[in-house]
């Protein structure tokens, strides 16, 4: 039998933070390397807590949105993540919360109120990101109070936008007139309820996943907006959601990666949901993270995450021993 001491120290053990090193992974074939680490914009300003990603895969560039000077979005370009550009206030884009490129290559960033009264709204900017028009969102349950967080582009050239504790997924016109919502359920203490969505994404068939932090679940639509099929289970241990925040889906590599904010890590699953390993840790150390929001894909198949806490983004490349 144990001796008491010695259990204490193993359970110590169990919570202290991560080493720097190396970040983890449950998978013993698959090992994890970073290839970068983003923590300055292109002014050379440290970056903020980082929040929101979006990787535009037909130009090769990464928009990072963090709370650096009141609200940025820092962009990064090419395979070696040059900094290149930062948008804030001078282009009238203070407090963005959600960032989309779509393949016309206007830029469009949702805002939430800005005070008491205000409507939410959704900025448009052409490829020299000079504004070209602003679109106030209204017309659903909520609007007052409505903070976008993710943007895709669906079919029909629709737009598709999660928000922070919002019931569902907003579908929009190109001009940003409310057409209807997507609303997953699920069941809760014997009641079913719409599912919160705080994230989404699209495969190269525009099929749609949209992420509940509240469920721990990810709802999969076809780009016709039928249901699919759902995965994800919610808890705090190996395999599962506590508080997923971030969805991304690599069709070309069959796989899922769900950024975890409180079990500072990334669920990866194959394209039918099933769980295969994860990485990640608590740690600020060169691959660990601290309580990461968001996770992307470049067109390399590497896999960027929003480390929010360690003020970064970092890039892992993963690879099969």
């Amino acid at each position: 039998m144990l001796s008491p001491v010695l259990l204490l120290i193993l359970l110590l053990a169990t919570l202290w933070p991560q080493p720097a090193g190396a970040a983890a992974t449950t998978a013993a074939n698959v090992e994890t390397a970073v290839i970068k680490v983003l923590e300055v914009d292109a002014n050379s300003m440290a970056l903020g807590y980082t929040s929101v990603l979006h990787y535009d895969r037909k130009a090769e560039e990464l928009y990072v949105l963090h709370s650096g000077a009141g609200g940025r979005i820092a962009l990064y370009a090419g395979a070696d993540y040059f900094p290149t550009f930062t948008l804030g206030e001078g282009r009238e884009l203070g407090r963005a919360s959600a960032v989309l490129v779509t393949g016309d290559g206007l830029l469009y960033a949702g805002r939430g109120p800005l005070a008491q009264g205000e409507l939410p709204a959704i900025k448009v900017y052409d490829g020299a990101f000079i504004k070209v028009r602003e679109m106030t969102l209204d017309g659903f349950e909520g609007a007052s109070e409505f903070s976008p967080r993710h943007l895709v582009e669906g079919s029909r050239g629709r737009l598709i936008m999660a928000g922070s504790n919002y019931p569902g997924a907003l579908v929009l016109d190109r001009e940003g007139r409310f057409l209807h919502v997507i609303a997953p359920t699920d069941t809760v203490r014997g009641g079913r309820q719409v599912a919160d969505i705080i994230a989404l994404d699209t495969d190269r068939e525009g099929n749609l996943y949209l992420l509940s932090e509240g469920m721990g679940r990810v709802y999969v639509y076809d780009a016709e907006e039928r249901f699919l099929f759902r995965f994800g289970e919610k808890g705090g241990s190996s395999g599962k959601l506590a508080r997923a925040r971030g969805v991304a889906v690599d069709d070309r590599a069959g796989r899922i990666y769900v950024a975890d904010y409180l079990r500072h890590g990334v669920n990866v699953y194959d394209l039918k949901g099933r769980y295969l390993f994860e990485f990640g840790g608590q740690g600020s150390g060169r691959g660990w993270l601290a309580y990461p929001s968001d996770v992307c894909v470049d067109a390399y198949g590497r896999v960027i995450v929003a480390d929010t806490f360690n003020k970064r983004v970092q890039v892992f490349e993963i690879h099969q021993k």
